[in-house]
Parts: C-alpha cells; structure tokens; sequence
C-alpha cells in the first residue's frame, strides 16, 4: 500500500513538472497539488486521492484585514498561518461538507500555500501554477452587493464558479430578505452565464469591474476562463501590462481576431484595470 501511494505520488509531481514549458502550463485541467481529506481531517497530496472520488471546490468571499486572523493548524500540518474570519470554524464548515456527501475538498486558505510558515520560499514557485487553474456564508444585507468584499465582485469568482454549487452555511435560522434574495438569485445565474461566454471583450468588460488584490489578478484571471491552448504561470512580480501580453502570445486565433477587429491600431487612451 505505501509502495502504490509514493508511486502515484510521484507521478503526480512528475505531470507538475512536466506540465510546465517556458514559463506556460500546456493544460488547463491540472488537479490542485492538495485537497482537505474531510474524513481524516488531513490536507493530503492529491496524489494520494483516490482518483473515482471528486474533489469538490469551495469558494468563499473575504473579509476586512480587522475582521480576521491568522491561525496555525494541524489540519495543513502547520505548514503555515490559514487567514481565517474570526467568526468563522474549519470543524463547522467540514461537518457541513461531510453532511452533502463530500470526502475531499479544496479550500484555498489551507490546500493552497499562503504567506509565511516554514515553507515560505515554496510560496511563490508553487503559485506559478496553481493559481492560474483554479478553476477545477455570509449573512447578507441589501448593501453587501455594493462592498469590494462581496463575493460576486471579485476577480476570481469567475473562475471558481461551478454548474451546480452547492450554498454553504445555511441553517434556516436568518432568512434573507425579499429583496437580499432575489439580488443573490440573479446574480448567481449571471455568474453561471458569465463562464459559458468565449468573446474576450465580454469577459475582459466582465472582468474590468471586479475586485481583486492587484490589476495583475484581473489580467491573469482571464487566462482561464479564455481556453487557450496553454496558460501563462502566475508570476506575481509581473506588471498587468506584462500579463496582458503574455496573455495575448497564448490566446486562440480567434480570440485575437476579436481583439484586432475592435482595436486595429494602437489607442493613447487611458489605460486601466
């Protein structure tokens, strides 16, 4: 048995390496590097995943840097520090993914490396990948759609969306509004409309009003949700003028027809993201 797991193991890391040529990933549908084991209570290499069962995504939106903290936990190994709402509870959010029928789950703060821990030098190297394919509970208010922490705002909201989701941390006890539910309806079906468009001024429109951490987020977000052939690595010390033409050298012949249909020349305009 610990024969077959180090050999699947290492053939994982062998299709990570080897995924990566020249500073691109040749497919999108690279598996993420760990996954939360909901049963063992462990984030284990998805290379000890056993491949019939699925591995479910779970995005969330954030919070103010006052509103949250930092914790270590034995659950990544103490690998490093999980940001996390203060109000927030890892064992609350597994016994709910256990009770929809779940094993393995991929939640970023502890299956993707953050800032800081005893793995810091990895932090960078290892996002190069994982971050361009991700891809694979809130009480709300009326004006929580406004804030540049609603979840529907951010940049890779887009790429996290799935077909069916599954709505987490509801307990019947704070019934939304009319008005807050019907708001959360729409913009749902938006967001699953959103990822089935392939024109790059509609998802770059799209793209251009989202919330993120930095302008390289917006560019590098729409390398994904584009299908092109291969995906650019994010390289997080890249200019978002970097990015975009990095993006443009791997876009399909006729995204970039698009582009050049709408933009033959070059514009002096204000550039922004």
């Amino acid at each position: 048995m610990e024969d077959a797991l180090r050999t699947r193991e290492e053939k994982d890391r062998e299709m990570r390496e080897e995924v990566l040529v020249d500073d691109r990933i040749k497919r999108s549908d690279v598996p993420p590097r760990r996954v939360w084991d909901l049963c063992a209570n462990r984030v284990v290499p998805y290379g000890v995943v056993d491949c019939a069962l699925e591995v479910h995504g779970i995005s969330h939106a954030w919070v103010d840097e006052k509103d949250c903290m930092n914790m270590m936990t034995l659950i990544n190994g103490e690998e490093w520090p999980v940001p996390m709402p203060k109000d927030a509870n890892l064992n609350l959010i597994r016994i709910e993914m256990l009770n929809h029928g779940a094993q393995y789950e991929w939640l970023d703060v502890l299956c993707l490396r953050q800032k800081g821990g005893k793995g810091e030098y990895l932090h960078l190297e290892e996002w190069k990948l994982d971050v361009p394919t991700i891809g694979f509970p809130l009480h709300l208010m009326p004006d929580y759609f406004k804030s540049e922490r609603c979840w529907f705002r951010h940049a890779w909201t887009l790429q996290e969306i799935s077909i069916d989701p599954i709505i987490g941390g509801e307990t019947g006890n704070d019934v939304p509004e009319d008005e807050v539910q019907k708001k959360f309806d729409e913009q749902l079906l938006c967001l699953r409309h959103i990822r089935h468009r392939c024109f790059v001024l509609q998802l770059a429109s799209e793209m251009q009003n989202r919330v993120s951490s930095g302008p390289l987020d917006t560019v590098a977000g729409l390398a994904y949700l584009l299908n092109p052939p291969c995906i650019p690595i994010y390289d997080a010390k890249m200019s978002d003028a970097d990015a975009w033409e990095v993006l443009m050298d791997v876009m399909l012949p006729f995204s970039l027809a698009e582009l050049f249909l709408y933009f033959p020349e070059p514009g002096n305009g204000r550039k922004y993201w």
